[in-house]
């Protein structure tokens, strides 16, 4: 909140042009990520039936925004650390912090 006003307001302007471009008629089954809320809803007949938390990008790697069809899902996929995120990010934090795997697990 501390944020000078003129900054507050760009940014509000940002999200309303952003918001412009969100579709305003959904479909009767969907699925939406709030991104700010690190939460997805599901939504069945225009009612909300469902929601879990999600992992989303730093600001420094912003989570891209789109919209699409969703074929298929696949839960607990096998995903390997990239090379770019364990050279610039995992490896460097367990040199400043032995424990820095333990706290990025658990939190």
């Amino acid at each position: 909140m501390n944020v000078p006003v003129n900054i507050r307001i760009e940014e509000i302007l940002l999200n309303m042009e952003r918001s412009r471009w969100m579709p305003s008629d959904y479909p009767p089954d969907y699925l939406i990520v709030n991104i700010p809320d690190f939460n997805l809803y599901a939504y069945e007949d225009g009612k909300q039936t469902w929601t879990m938390p999600v992992v989303v990008g730093k600001e420094v790697h912003e989570t891209a925004t789109f919209k699409g069809v969703l074929k298929y899902v696949v839960f607990n996929p096998y995903w390997v650390i990239p090379p770019g995120i364990l050279y610039n990010e995992i490896i460097p934090g367990v040199v400043k912090n032995a424990s820095y795997l333990k706290n990025i697990i658990w939190r």
